[in-house]
């Protein structure tokens, strides 16, 4: 049986004013994401494959729901479009120009949301902005991020574990994110670093502070349970499975099943803390917010001014469109191709004492999808060798960056990263120290070190953040430049490093942009 809706007398007769300023709203979310449409396609595609931030699927309705709770206070018949609104969805579009020349993804979808939140205020001005501002802020948690963390969680999930290990008496050997046990080893791998727990948690526990709590000092007090919560439980879960392995001889917990018993114990957490929320409760929970509203504010506007007042939401949601499609337009002419060009990889034949062996077989490599050239060489000095991996591109461009996710020191997905770092204390004449890996591929080609460097241009760093930048500076001042992706890599043993450190130490350069541009 279908049962009729009681809306309040004030939303049954919507002023028209607000109702043609909803549909210029629309109007202009819909040409936003129909200008940023590649940046709405991919927060979409995140939110489908990824399973650290599917909640997104979650947050619009979840926002949508926020809105009808604050109902009551909405002015419904004081819609007042304020120009501001354009300076902050230009601002938001600039900073979607630097995400998309230096090809982060994040800030192009942080800023397509910060242009839907400056929507609202552009046509319907600050005093409805004011009553919805929760949940409009709550819809920056539909962008993918925290990828940062992850190391760091992986860093405190190892450390901390081991450290109860210890306490529980059971001996243990720690080398980086790899712990050794009697009976056998385990590595926290990103999957096992909990930041798809801790992104949940979070975006939970904001949900409940605006559902069951009024003090100020209950949410600071929540939001930090949220964030604290999710990272201990994590690491009491990695103690938990790596004890069932250990007392049960290695047949529970050791293989796929770990993350069934982890889940279960996660799932058991976070009921936890709803209940903690629960308990902490001050508003009733399912009901409108109630109307805080001053008075006399609102009174209903003459025909006139309304229609004055849609005409005014009208030019200034049509500026901000176009200043926005500004924003995009540039951004395509500055990531442009240049001039039609080919790529030739020339590796030198010797580094010093090191050679290059044409016949030999390289088994590691690494993986650049978008790179216009790319190869690896070996390298031998006696009995010692040592991999060259260069991945070169004429110019960044969506879909062909130097630093990407989709990019990778390794040949497959199944290699395992053990740790990583910057490399210190070796002196490697005119190259900046760079960074490392450690891989473990868990076939034949067992476990590697691998250094790396990025080159934009004439600058040569360690630092992916480094190369985005330099990336972004030569786009937006001087078009597209050329980048390169440099690695050396050899087996990892106790002489590895000096090996690398000798290796690296002959390089110079101009020999890590081995390339040759050619006019066909």
């Amino acid at each position: 049986m279908m049962v009729p809706i009681d809306l309040p007398p004030r939303i049954k007769h919507v002023a028209p004013a607000l109702r043609q300023a909803l549909l210029i709203w629309f109007g202009l979310v819909a040409s936003l994401l129909v200008v940023f449409r590649d940046t709405a396609w991919d927060l979409l595609t995140i939110w489908r494959v990824s399973a650290t931030y599917g909640h997104g699927f979650l947050i619009v309705p979840i926002v949508g729901y926020l809105i009808w709770r604050r109902r009551y206070r909405l002015p419904l018949n004081a819609v007042r479009p304020e120009p501001l609104g354009i300076l902050l969805i230009g601002g938001a579009g600039a900073v979607w120009l630097a995400g998309h020349l230096v090809s982060v993804s994040v800030l192009q979808h942080f800023a397509l949301v910060g242009m839907i939140q400056a929507s609202v205020l552009t046509v319907f001005g600050w005093r409805f902005t004011q009553a919805i501002a929760f949940p409009l802020i709550y819809l920056l948690l539909a962008v993918p991020f925290g990828e940062f963390a992850v190391a760091p969680l992986q860093d405190l999930t190892a450390v901390y574990t081991v450290e109860l290990l210890r306490l529980t008496g059971i001996p243990v050997y720690l080398e980086n994110w790899r712990f050794v046990i009697p009976g056998g080893a385990f590595l926290v791998a990103e999957a096992c670093a909990g930041l798809r727990y801790v992104v949940a948690c979070f975006a939970l526990g904001f949900l409940i502070c605006d559902l069951l709590l009024a003090r100020w000092w209950k949410w600071v007090l929540f939001i930090s349970l949220s964030l604290l919560v999710p990272i201990v439980a994590n690491v009491i879960r990695a103690y938990g499975i790596v004890m069932l392995a250990y007392m049960t001889d290695f047949q529970i917990a050791a293989g796929a099943d770990h993350l069934i018993y982890g889940g279960i114990f996660l799932s058991f957490v976070t009921l936890i803390l709803i209940l903690l929320g629960l308990s902490l409760r001050d508003r009733e929970l399912g009901g409108p917010l109630p109307a805080q509203v001053r008075a006399g504010s609102q009174g209903p506007q003459s025909l006139k001014a309304q229609r004055g007042r849609v005409l005014e939401s009208l030019l200034i949601a049509g500026l901000a469109a176009a200043i926005a499609l500004a924003s995009h337009s540039y951004g395509r002419w500055a990531t442009s191709p240049p001039s039609p060009s080919t790529v030739s990889l020339t590796p030198a034949d010797t580094l010093g004492a090191w050679q290059r062996q044409v016949q030999a077989r390289t088994v590691w490599t690494g993986t650049f999808p978008g790179a216009d050239a790319k190869d690896t060489w070996r390298y031998a000095r006696g009995r010692d060798h040592v991999d060259l991996f260069v991945a070169h591109y004429r110019y960044e461009r969506p879909g062909a960056e130097l630093v990407s996710a989709a990019n990778r020191f390794a040949a497959d997905e199944s290699t395992r990263i053990e740790g990583r770092g910057r490399v210190t204390g070796r002196d490697l004449g005119h190259l900046p120290r760079p960074s490392y890996l450690l891989l473990d591929s868990g076939a034949g080609d067992g476990r590697r070190i691998v250094w790396y460097w990025y080159k934009v241009g004439d600058v040569l760093t360690h630092s992916g953040a480094f190369a985005k930048f330099h990336g972004f500076k030569a786009k937006l001042l001087g078009g597209a430049t050329s980048a390169t992706a440099i690695a050396i890599s050899t087996p990892y043993d106790d002489e590895s490093a000096q090996r690398l450190s000798n290796f690296a130490s002959q390089l110079r350069p101009s020999d890590l942009m081995a390339t040759q541009m050619r006019n066909p």
